[in-house]
């Protein structure tokens, strides 16, 4: 398939994984990430998927409940400050992931991670353990 539905703008176009002509053609291209670690462009997530079951199927992607967009997953976050600048990220152990309440949406998949982890029963979400909590 040459194109993608661009389900933001409500156009089809040339999928970035198209572009051969190299790093500076992918970047400037707003639609595209260079991902340096394999020399190749892609598109972004925010432009690949309008729903969640489809953003959350690639595992370079997560979907954002509270904008209801698909964007960059914690674990591709580049650097330690945007993974604590981003509201649906934190750092544990030096790695980016993402905060219990977007990593598990009902009790059973949060009580899986009982060390970092805990179901709120008031306000029915995941949220981060009291002793691992960063003050």
């Amino acid at each position: 398939m040459r194109c993608t539905w661009n389900p933001q703008t409500f156009e089809c176009r040339q999928r970035c994984e198209l572009d051969t002509a190299g790093q500076d053609s992918c970047v400037t291209n707003p639609y595209c990430e260079w991902i340096a670690s394999a020399g190749i462009c892609v598109t972004q997530c925010a432009f690949k998927y309008a729903n969640s079951s489809n953003c959350d199927s690639d595992t370079k992607c997560m979907w954002n409940p509270d904008t209801m967009e698909c964007r960059k997953g914690c674990d591709y976050i580049k650097t330690a400050l945007d993974c604590r600048l981003d509201p649906m990220c934190e750092l544990r152990g030096g790695e980016c992931i993402k905060k219990c309440q977007y990593a598990y949406t009902t009790m059973d998949e949060c009580e899986v991670d009982p060390v970092t982890c805990i179901w709120d029963n008031t306000s029915k979400i995941c949220t981060k353990v009291c002793a691992t909590a960063v003050t």
